[in-house]
């Protein structure tokens, strides 16, 4: 007999073990939702002080969408941060996980941001995306 079959008679029979229910589910929200966008908005001209007076709302709003939703997000800047100056805030980079582009901007749609004209969806730019590499912050 070959050695593989002789090791595959020795192994124990077993059986697989299930996911634990926080494990499925987060599998069967993969399979719905497999595919990554990359969002970027830019904000609707003059849009600044009204991005400004409704970020707090806006931040306290993230942890209403879908858990497995936005995976990274922040405004993207006209310059790099300074220490004692304002950030010069242009719009908002996304990257989301949706079954498609409509559910994408959907969701997105329903955020404070949109609702107060701070964002320009008519210059949406919503990008099929693939993570390689992500690191922690």
């Amino acid at each position: 007999m070959p050695v593989a079959s002789r090791l595959l008679w020795t192994l124990p029979a077993t059986r697989p073990r299930r996911l634990p229910a926080t494990a499925s589910r987060y599998a069967e929200a993969l399979r719905r939702h497999n595919h990554e966008w990359l969002v970027i908005l830019p904000d609707q001209e003059g849009a600044l002080q009204r991005r400004v007076q409704h970020r707090s709302t806006h931040l306290a709003e993230l942890s209403k969408y879908p858990s497995d939703f936005i995976l990274v997000g922040g405004p993207y800047l006209g310059g790099p941060v300074q220490d004692d100056a304002p950030m010069d805030m242009l719009g908002s980079v996304i990257l989301v996980r949706a079954s498609t582009r409509e559910e994408a901007l959907g969701e997105l749609r329903k955020d404070i941001f949109a609702r107060k004209a701070v964002w320009d969806f008519d210059q949406a730019l919503v990008l099929p995306f693939k993570s390689t590499f992500r690191k922690g912050m």
